[in-house]
């Protein structure tokens, strides 16, 4: 019997942020989709099989259509497989490349926490069921398309977690239901800040920081300040997602590494108060300040933040701090160059 559908459905994980890749481990993500659909394309034309194919569906991800934290490898494997449906259909052939969303009982998404599953759904994203994934693969198997995207998405949610959206989102955005003005009253926080007496403003800080950890850890109870975020519970994804929370309710540009190298809500709160609260000299109605963590026991939490990292993540971040170190040293060369020729 000749060969009527064919479904390439494969592909690995790698996860890191951009500046932490390399190209080994790019590659590593691009071949199972690159190279591996061109090898079954080619293989089909060799036998002639490809003449009598009803469908050939290639399995990418919504990861390519909308981009998610930490998968630049990935975004790029699955935009791969979706140009090449494109050019598929241009040669008059039944490619399909179907952009899926985290199916729930399949795929990498098993190996999350329910933390993680939890954080998923704060920022929007569904999950697919099996029933619903397949009922979705025949609605779409005969139709003349060349890409289609599979994706449970609550746009209010998902919208909120990116700073700029890609022109792509716009037309999506139009029809999105406004977030309550909760969200609104988040991003006023530093004009409450600097409008609250000063002998406030610490207090008000580390609040906030609670809440924000709360939040993205799903607790139900306020985290203690003293606790580490590792301690808690926190991954580098989840620490990605509190700098983002930050930096948006704050207005304030963080380094990637600043749950590292401040791995707790009081040690963080000391670092942002240095970042947000402009120094000045004490008055008599100031009360007393509080004491800051002794060194040593940041550190400790700084060494147990380090120990619930993998091997590979420690490598990503260390690469990361010296890409930044590099940067820095780079600036400083210019400016002085550029100072010596004035």
């Amino acid at each position: 019997h000749p060969l009527r559908g064919l479904i390439h459905s494969v592909g690995v994980l790698d996860d890191g942020l951009l500046l932490q890749q390399n190209w080994t481990r790019f590659a590593q993500v691009l071949a199972p989709k690159l190279q591996g659909s061109w090898n079954l394309y080619q293989a089909l034309h060799a036998t002639n099989s490809i003449e009598t194919l009803d469908f050939f569906v290639l399995y990418s991800s919504a990861a390519g259509l909308l981009g998610n934290w930490g998968q630049a490898n990935h975004a790029a494997a699955n935009g791969v497989l979706d140009a090449f449906a494109h050019y598929g259909r241009a040669q008059g052939l039944p490619l399909l490349s179907i952009d899926w969303g985290a199916w729930a009982e399949a795929g990498a998404v098993t190996k999350l926490s329910q933390q993680e599953r939890d954080l998923l759904t704060m920022r929007g994203s569904g999950l697919i069921s099996s029933e619903s994934g397949f009922a979705a693969l025949s609605a779409v198997l005969g139709q003349d398309l060349a890409q289609v995207g599979v994706v449970p998405i609550q746009w209010a949610r998902y919208l909120a977690h990116i700073e700029q959206p890609a022109p792509f989102v716009a037309h999506f955005a139009a029809g999105a239901v406004t977030l309550p003005a909760a969200a609104a009253i988040q991003n006023d926080f530093r004009q409450q800040l600097a409008a609250a007496p000063r002998q406030n403003r610490q207090k008000m800080l580390q609040s906030h920081l609670q809440t924000a950890v709360a939040t993205v850890l799903k607790m139900t109870k306020t985290p203690s300040p003293k606790a580490g975020f590792s301690d808690l519970g926190m991954d580098s994804l989840m620490t990605l997602e509190l700098k983002k929370r930050l930096e948006k309710s704050l207005q304030l540009t963080l380094p990637a590494t600043v749950a590292f190298e401040y791995p707790s809500i009081e040690t963080l709160t000391a670092y942002l108060a240095e970042e947000l609260l402009p120094a000045a000299a004490p008055t008599p109605d100031d009360e007393p300040a509080e004491a800051s963590p002794p060194l040593l026991a940041a550190n400790d939490q700084r060494a147990a933040a380090l120990d619930a990292l993998s091997a590979e993540e420690l490598a990503r971040l260390l690469a990361g701090k010296l890409e930044s170190i590099n940067e820095r040293c780079n600036q400083i060369q210019s400016t002085i160059t550029n100072s010596s020729k004035t």
